[in-house]
């Protein structure tokens, strides 16, 4: 919904339909796939795992979100404040692994298939909802923080009250973590081009935190 209200699509959440969605599921609730399939609510977020059972409802995909926006932000990572200062460096080699992860999944899709496959992950369902990107809701799974979006995001939902005015979201998010670990990454695997593209990525992408510039803004590639 937050993202609908983002980019102005009020046909469908104007409707009297989705005005039960307060009554049905509380101010803030997300109407689910079976009251869509009643006529409660006109429209929902279906989750990627869920798309052949929504068909089998008789629902009809309308959209990704990625058509709203490229790569839009879902979960993020969150840490318990005292052992994120008292143990950063745990962090960083943390979102290294993520990074060096996320290369293997852009690049080598059967060593994907063989690692789920070990946590017993059927094949056919890790090519459909993690690999594929016709069939996965466009989930890229890139470990970015990606503040822009995130902030943009944020901003909707204080604007249409989903939360309540409150903190500015800088105090509470940290890029720098993330940064760190690629800029390890890059130095221990010079020769990988992807590894670049991705602090490409996230320059392009979190420019917007404060003191951007000042403290990224000078690493050489």
């Amino acid at each position: 919904m937050v993202y609908m209200k983002l980019y102005d699509i009020n046909e469908f959440l104007d409707s009297e339909h989705n005005k039960s969605i307060s009554k049905n599921r509380g101010e803030k609730g997300q109407p689910t796939g079976y009251e869509a399939a009643k006529g409660t609510v006109d429209v929902t977020h279906i989750s990627r795992t869920y798309f052949d059972t929504a068909e089998n409802m008789g629902l009809v995909k309308l959209f990704y979100l990625n058509d709203l926006q490229p790569d839009y932000v879902c979960c993020r990572l969150t840490a318990n404040g005292e052992k994120f200062r008292s143990d950063r460096e745990s962090f960083v080699r943390f979102l290294k692994a993520e990074i060096l992860a996320y290369k293997i999944y852009k690049e080598n899709p059967d060593e994907v298939i063989s690692a789920l496959g070990k946590e017993k992950f059927d094949e056919d369902f890790v090519r459909k909802y993690v690999l594929d990107p016709k069939t996965n809701g466009g989930i890229s799974y890139n470990p970015d923080p990606n503040f822009n979006g995130v902030s943009d995001v944020y901003d909707t939902m204080k604007r249409i009250k989903f939360v309540e005015n409150g903190r500015d979201i800088e105090e509470f998010y940290d890029i720098s973590v993330y940064a760190d670990a690629l800029k390890q990454v890059i130095e221990e695997n010079k020769e990988e081009k992807i590894y670049k593209d991705m602090w490409t990525y996230f320059v392009e992408h979190n420019n917007h935190y404060p003191d951007f510039e000042k403290n990224y803004g000078n690493f050489i590639l």
